[in-house]
Order: structure tokens, then sequence, then C-alpha cells
């Protein structure tokens, strides 16, 4: 009998104590002190963290950029880079790594005697055992670590909580050894139940003190589950006795329902039968008669079908378990047979309504049609009179308000096509800010003022990056381009990354700022974790921004009917009237003249609600003028895991590391012509690349043609896509048809980012795209790459660079051309397949693997093993610029490479970019 009841104990009677997060400001940085150099970085940073778009930016370097900066200028602020870096890493699932950071964050504040940090982040490390890990035995040592720091220096709020939480450690070390298959009465695991009560009624002793009547509800009703797992049923008896006469429990029948089944099995386990089953039927009792609780009624029998069971009265057994049965069968077609019968009234109903009211009109019509007739036709005559003048009228109206529209959209259009069209100009300009500053940030010889003034333009240059990315997603989304991307994520990680970041704002602008998650501290969720970072960050940033000294801002993330809430509410201008209805319309600018200039396009709130439609979720708004807004984003709940969460596993390369090992081959004279029509551009890549090349300028396709007909030979060409008289693609076109131009490398390098202009670029014959603004230490990269592939075919050809024109590859007979594309055709169609080899590749084509490869080399001029790798990494491109598929994974297994990794390294040395960027 007593395996039965822990077998069937109340698991779904766990509540889950509401634990708040401790307020995400774990660390105060005062600029007090710092010189000014100084403060500018940490001011900096700060800004950077808030604005920067979480799809650009590299957390990993940042904060680390950030502790480097702060050993240096301000030792005592390492342990908000810490705790910073501890939250990342946990966000990446590197659960030992972040204890490590949190460990170093820890004894920075233990350093300063900031002890209530101490005590808030060996919480933090306790939490990141029990709930992320299920280590409880780890996490018991921090929590008590925290209660003695908490009681020596009175810290009651979180000692409360680490009391709770010790409770919860003991009570899973419990039921990991009494699980199903593994039960023991042992001691140790008895103490561990002695263990939660002991902590429970220290939780529940602070809770008292503070006379917060659902605390301690929650706290008993977990008290009332260790005792059934003790079997200390007198116990659970009492306890459950006095929850169901507690005031805070009445009218809430679903939970008395839940309470009278526990004081039910508390009655069995003391044998008193008769009371356990009355506690039953009282549990029927208070359920509510609507169809909703047949599944509570379910629970009933199911319990009622235990206890006969135990009793061996099979006949009251099988009874119960055939109801049990009945009510699982029913509940579908109960549903349908109510909802059937409910139409069925409304029909007959509206039917007979019908009915009768055509035969009153007969009735009147008949007994009045005789004196009415010619009273009729006029009252006819003129309804069809009035009804033509009003149709008329209407038609006129709906026309002009057809036109007004037709209107307004062609203007809408005509102001995202100019936005866009200026977020691509910007790309140049860009480019000739961050390229030359990035080189200057690599010196040596730079001081701390001009290291952190460089640095400060960098950040303030991203951010114009990311309000010129904000409007292309804009313009993409237009163009039905954005797509979305789910993975498992533990949305308790997101959710800090996303708060934490505006901690120090508040802090600074005196604001009350604070983090409320009312989810499982454990619960995974299948998002796209990019697109609900945009939403979050722009209504917290909104929040902030109208927003002053003493005001408050709440980040509430909680569940409601299998969705999930996000909820951002702030006390501060709150939205005029007039402007609420439009906050969400694009490029909306508020009307009323006392309205602050707060700055801004228009287009956070626009974008964001978009985003928002794009998940099946909404934004909405609530806002009184002067008193406040609550913006709320709400979209649907979708269970993940543990297991499958997103893990990174490709980590990041610096672009140095795909630069040709020796510097040979940088010392070599090579020839390279720049087509762009802006000169500085011109100057800015002659500046990158090695001083040992030599450089022709041309300022449109009709200036590149005349050189190229003027010149013995040309190593590369480097050409922009948008210039006066001759663009790139007229320039390409007419080199790629040339006999002697067409085995020229060609590097795209423009603003133009769509994948309609790659696609075009790539199936003219472009060799590699590079978009502005671009990495320096890229387009070397990409430059040398394409060289290095050119002289190694020269070198295989053995064939000097003069004469590599009249080598047999550009005059290939036709036959071998024919022969070609079918060896293409068959890699393509076994290109999925990580083994097919050149065996293989001979087999399909029955000729001998000695003689293919011979003969590939000899057309081709690269090795049979290049080629096919060649093939794969190829069509690798053309699945990541069209976005045919969308994670590193996915694209690798495609193409025929089983290690992700490798396949990132061979493109990203092929190409110059890691493909992980080019799929976010």
């Amino acid at each position: 009998m007593k395996c039965v009841l822990q077998k069937t104990s109340l698991t779904f009677f766990l509540f889950y104590f509401p634990i708040l997060i401790f307020a995400q400001s774990a660390d105060t940085i005062s600029l007090e002190g710092l010189t000014e150099g100084s403060k500018e970085y940490f001011y900096n940073y700060q800004l950077l963290i808030e604005a920067v778009d979480p799809l650009e930016v590299n957390k990993d370097s940042i904060i680390d950029d950030y502790l480097e900066k702060a050993e240096q200028h301000m030792p005592s602020k390492l342990a908000f880079g810490y705790l910073n870096k501890a939250f990342l890493l946990e966000e990446q699932s590197k659960y030992t790594d972040a204890l490590l950071n949190y460990q170093k964050a820890k004894d920075r504040y233990q350093l300063n005697e900031d002890y209530r940090q101490v005590a808030k982040t060996l919480y933090y490390m306790a939490i990141s055992s029990s709930y992320a890990t299920k280590d409880y035995k780890k996490s018991i040592p921090y929590l008590e670590e925290s209660i003695e720091i908490c009681k020596e220096h009175g810290f009651d709020g979180v000692m409360s909580t680490d009391y709770y939480i010790m409770g919860y450690c003991y009570r899973g070390l419990y039921e990991e050894e009494n699980t199903a298959d593994h039960k023991q009465k042992d001691s140790t695991s008895q103490n561990y139940l002695t263990q939660a009560i002991y902590n429970f009624d220290e939780a529940l002793k602070l809770a008292e003190t503070k006379n917060d009547q659902s605390q301690i509800d929650h706290i008993l009703s977990q008290k009332v589950n260790i005792y059934l797992y003790q079997e200390n049923y007198a116990a659970a008896r009492d306890l459950a006795t006095q929850l169901l006469q507690a005031d805070s429990f009445k009218g809430k029948n679903g939970t008395l329902h839940l309470l009278h089944i526990v004081l039910g099995k508390a009655y069995f386990g003391l044998q008193q039968y008769e009371l356990a089953y009355n506690q039953i039927d009282s549990a029927e009792q208070v359920l509510p008669a609507e169809q909703s609780s047949m599944n509570d009624l379910l629970h009933v029998y199911d319990t009622k079908y235990t206890f006969a069971l135990e009793l061996k009265n099979y006949k009251t057994a099988l009874d119960y378990y055939t109801k049990s049965e009945a009510i699982k069968d029913s509940l579908w077609s109960n549903e349908k047979k109510i909802a059937y019968e409910k139409l069925t009234v409304e029909y007959e109903t509206l039917q007979k309504e019908q009915e009768n009211l055509a035969l009153t009109k007969e009735k009147q019509l008949l007994s009045t049609i005789n004196k009415w007739i010619s009273a009729i036709a006029v009252l006819f005559l003129l309804s069809l009179l009035l009804l033509s003048y009003f149709y008329y009228k209407n038609r006129q109206q709906q026309r002009l308000i057809l036109a007004q529209k037709n209107e307004l959209e062609q203007l809408d259009e005509l102001k995202m096509r100019f936005f866009t069209n200026v977020a691509h100009e910007l790309r140049t300009p860009l480019t000739l800010i961050t390229a030359p500053l990035k080189m200057l940030l690599k010196s040596q010889t730079l001081d701390d003022y001009t290291l952190i003034t460089l640095q400060s333009i960098t950040n303030n240059s991203k951010d114009l990056l990311v309000l010129v990315d904000e409007i292309l997603d804009l313009s993409r989304f237009n163009n039905h381009q954005l797509s979305i991307d789910k993975q498992s994520y533990h949305f308790l990680t997101i959710i800090n990354s996303l708060g934490y970041k505006f901690d120090l704002e508040a802090q600074q602008r005196e604001i009350d700022y604070s983090i409320n998650y009312a989810l499982p501290y454990d619960l995974y969720l299948i998002v796209d974790k990019n697109k609900i970072s945009k939403i979050v960050s722009n209504l917290l940033t909104n929040a902030f921004k109208f927003s002053k000294s003493g005001d408050s801002i709440e980040l509430l993330v909680q569940e409601h009917q299998k969705f999930i809430l996000v909820i951002v509410t702030d006390t501060g201008l709150g939205i005029h009237p007039d402007d609420l209805p439009h906050i969400f319309k694009r490029f909306y600018q508020s009307t009323q003249s006392n309205m602050p200039l707060s700055g801004g396009l228009g287009i956070g709130l626009a974008l964001s609600n978009e985003l928002a439609h794009l998940m099946n979720g909404e934004l909405s708004v609530q806002s009184e003028y002067g008193k406040g807004s609550t913006f709320t984003f709400k979209f649907p709940q979708e269970i993940g895991n543990s297991t499958n969460a997103l893990k990174d596993d490709i980590k990041e390369q610096s672009i140095s590391g795909i630069l040709p090992s020796t510097t040979t081959f940088l010392e070599t004279s090579h020839t390279i012509l720049i087509v762009e029509d802006n000169i500085q551009l011109q100057s800015l890549v002659q500046e990158l690349l090695p001083s040992s090349f030599t450089f022709l300028f041309a300022n449109n396709g009709k200036e590149a043609l005349q050189i190229l007909n003027k010149s013995t030979h040309i190593d590369l060409i480097i050409s922009d896509i948008m210039m006066p008289d001759m663009d790139g693609f007229q320039l390409l076109d007419h080199i790629k048809n040339s006999d002697a131009w067409k085995w020229i490398p060609i590097i795209m390098l423009t603003a133009r980012t769509s994948i309609e202009d790659k696609i075009k670029a790539l199936t003219v014959g472009v060799d590699d795209y590079i978009s502005k603004p671009f990495e320096p230490e890229e387009l070397k990269a990409r430059v040398i790459n394409l060289l290095q592939n050119s002289q190694q075919k020269k070198n295989q050809l053995g064939v000097s660079e003069d004469k590599l024109i009249d080598v047999t590859i550009p005059n290939l007979e036709a036959a071998d051309y024919t022969w070609l594309k079918e060896v293409e055709k068959v890699c393509f169609k076994n290109i999925h397949d990580s083994t097919f080899n050149m065996n293989h590749l001979a087999q399909k084509l029955a000729i001998s693997e000695r003689h293919l490869r011979r003969k590939i080399k000899q057309i081709t001029g690269i090795t049979a093993g290049n080629y096919i790798k060649e093939i794969r990494l190829e069509k690798a491109r053309q699945l990541i610029e069209n976005r045919v598929l969308t994670t590193l994974a996915e694209v690798s297994y495609e193409v025929g490479f089983n290690t992700p990794s490798y396949f990132a390294k061979l493109y990203e040395k092929r190409f110059g970019k890691n493909p992980v960027d080019l799929l976010k």
C-alpha cells in the first residue's frame, strides 16, 4: 500500500514558488575617480551593449575587451564584467565555464566587501547548478555560504529564497534516489526529506515575518508533499486540513480539489479508508459541472481505482477503470455532440423565426395590396432613384478613397525606396570610416585617450550600420525575404542577457528598473532568438528613451493560455491619445507641438510589430499620457528541451588565419585593376593590399575596358556595381565573353547586398562578392586567395604569366567541354553523398580512375580531388547566397561534409568569410 501511495504521489501538485531574480544590476559602475579617457571607455561600453543590434555584435569580444580595460583602469569593476561573462556562457550552455566566471565575480565582490553581491552571486551559482545541470549536491554548498553571509549582514530577502531553493534541492536529491525503477529507504534518503522540511520551515519563518500569505501557502503546499514522501500521513493530514480551512484557498476549486486528494491519500496511508474515500468524493464534489472539469474528474477516478486495487477490491477497481476509460473516450465525442446540438438549436430557431416573419409579412401584404398598390409602385420608383443616386455617390467616394490609398501606398513605397537607396549609399562612406579605424586600432603606439576615442568612433559607426540594416530589414520584409530560424533555447538566459544590459543606464539615470521572470527557470522554448532579441531590445530602448529620473521600468515575462507574454511597463511620459493609433506605422512622428524632440525615424516599433506578426505573435500597447505605457509582446509557446538546445560548435576564427602562411607570395608583384567611381575608396583598397602590388584605376566600366585593351596582363579585377556610363554588371559581361580576359579573377566590391544582385553576379561569372562596409583583413584574404588559386593553375600548366591565354584551357575542344559538363552533372547529382569519390565517379562515367584523374587535370588545371571539393564549395555558396538552407549543419551535410566545423574552415579559406556569419 505504501508503495502505491508513493508511486501515485501528486507530482502535479508541486507549486513552483515564484523566485524573483534579484535585481540584475549586479554592479553599479561609478565613474568617480576615473580619468577622462577611462570614463569615456566605460560610458561607450554601456552605449554599445544597449544600442548595437544583437545580430551584429560579438558579445564575447565586447565583454573580454571590457575586462581587459577594467583590469588596467578600474580593477574594482571587474566583477561586473565577470558576471556578464557568466550570463553569456550560460546562454551558450557552457555551464562549467559560467561557474568559473561566477566564482571570479564572487571573489572580486568579496575583495570589494560588497557582501550583498557576494550572496547574490552564490545564489546565481546555485541556480545554475540546480536548474540548468540538475547538480543539486553542487548547489547546496553555495546556498549554505550565501545563508551564512545573509545571517551575518541581515539580508533577509536573499536568505528567504536561499532556504526555499535549499529545500527544493534536497527534495530533488530524494527524488533522484527514489525513482520508479530505483527506490531506497536508507537513512541518507530519509535525511534528504528531513533537510527539505527544515529548509522549508526556515523559509516559512521569513515569509511569515513579511506576512506574505501567497508565499506561505506555496511553502506549506511543498511540505504536504514531503510528508507524503516520508509516509508521515498524520502530518500530511493535519497540514492539508489546515490549508483547506485557510481563507486564501476559499473559492479556488481547482486547488481545493487537489488538497482533498492529498488529504484522501493521507487518510489512506493511515488506513482510514472510509475517510479517504470521503475526501476523494469531496474532491469530486467541488469540481465545477462544466466540461472543462472532465480531466480533473478523470484524476479522481484514477485515484479511486488505485485505492481499490491496493485493497484488492477488484470489482470496484474495474468499475472505476471503466469510468476512467469512458471519460477519455467521451471527452472528444462530448465536445463534438455539444457543438452539434448547439448548431442544431440555433439553426431550428433561426428557421422558425424566418418562417414566422415570412408568414406575418405575407398576411400584411395580402391585406393591404389592393389599397396601396399605386403607392408602392411610386415608392418603388422613388427608391430606385434614391438607390441609384446613393450608388453613384458611393462609387465616386470609393474611387476617391482608392485613389488616395494608391497615392499613399506609392508615397510609402517611394519613401521606402528612398531610405533603402540611402542605406545602400551610406555603406560606402561607412567603409571609408570603419576600415581605416580598424587599421589604426591595431597600432601598438596609441595612447589610452586616442585608443578610447577611436573605439568610440567605431562603436558609433556600428550604431549607424545597425540603423542602416534596420531599414534594409523593412525592405526585405516588403519583398518577403525575411524568414524564421527557430531553435531550442534556455529562455531565462535570453531574457537575462537582454535585460541585464540596461542596468547601468538605469543606475546612472536613477530609474527603478526590475525584471520579473514568472516562468519555470528550466524552461526551454523553440524560438527565433535573434528576432525576439530585436523586439525586446527595441521595447526596452523605447521605455528608457521616454523615462526620466525617478520613473520605474519593469520587464515582466509570464505565461498565459499557451502563449508567452513579454511585457515592458514604464511610468514615463506616455503616448498622446492622438498618436497612439499610429505608433506602429512606419516613419510615424508625433504631431504634438509640446512633445520633446526624441529623434528616431519611426522604424524600430514598426519593424518590431512586423517581426511579431512574422512569428505568429502580436505587439500591443496601452498608454495613459503623462503616466506611462505598457507594451506587450505575445507569441505562441513551443516547448523545447536542453538536449536539442542550440550550442555553438564553431568557434570564431580570426581572418588572419586564412592569409597565406609565407611572405614570399605577398612580396610578389601582381597587377590589380580597381574599378570604382569613388576616388577615396580607390586609395583605401590600394592601402589595404600589399605595397608590392601594382595598381591600375578606372572610374567606370568603359575606362576599365580601355585599360584592359592596353595592358599586357592583369592578375585580378576589383569592381563596384553602381557606376556611371557602364556599371559593374555590364563590365563583367564584357570580360566573361572575351577569350583574352575571361580567365581574370573578379571580385565585386559593392554596397548592393540583396540576394538578387548576388545571384545575378554569380550567374554572369564573378569569382567573389564582398559587401560594404567590409573587414580590411577579409578583403586582403580574398584577394590573396584568388591570386594563389590563379597562380596554382599557372604552375600546374607550366606556362608563364604572359602566355597564360595561349594554353589549352581557353580553347577547349567542344567534345572536352561537353564531357566536362557531364562530369559536373554527375558530381552535382551525388554532392550530398560524403563517400562519393573519384572511384565512384569513374564507375559512373565508365572509364578508369587513372584516366579520369589525368583528363580532369589536363582540362581544368587542378587535381581531381580538388575539382570535386571545388564543386562542393561552389554548391555550398549557392545554397548560402540564395538562403535555401539556414543552418551551418544543413549546408554542410547537403554538400557532403560530415563535420560542419571542417566545412566552415574550408569555406572560409576558399571565400574569405565564415559561413556562420553569412547564415545569420
